[in-house]
């Protein structure tokens, strides 16, 4: 949420502004497309490991339903991670711009 503040401040604040560059569109779309994918796509396996710990206890961790959770979970925090570090190079080699 804070680079797509950050981003948002960016677009309004400096001379880059959101449909001057292309890069700079990209860059934000891909944030709001990485936020609502941690938001609709992890955050609800994450608060259904949460439930089911608190419901069971400590046998919940040894439950299929919680053990098949961490692989999911593993590929979701990679996604967002690439995404992340795709964000970065965007930002950094700012691509069609002369240099």
């Amino acid at each position: 949420m804070g680079n797509f503040v950050i981003g948002l401040a960016l677009v309004v604040l400096t001379p880059w502004r959101l449909f001057k560059h292309c890069w700079v569109m990209s860059n934000f779309l891909i944030t709001i497309a990485l936020i609502l994918f941690a938001m609709f796509l992890n955050a609800h396996r994450i608060l259904a490991n949460m439930e089911l710990r608190a419901t069971q206890g400590i046998p919940a961790l040894k439950s299929p339903t919680f053990m098949g959770s961490p692989n999911t979970l593993k590929v979701g925090v990679i996604d967002l991670a690439a995404g992340f570090l795709f964000l970065i190079s965007i930002a950094v080699h700012k691509p069609g711009m002369k240099k």
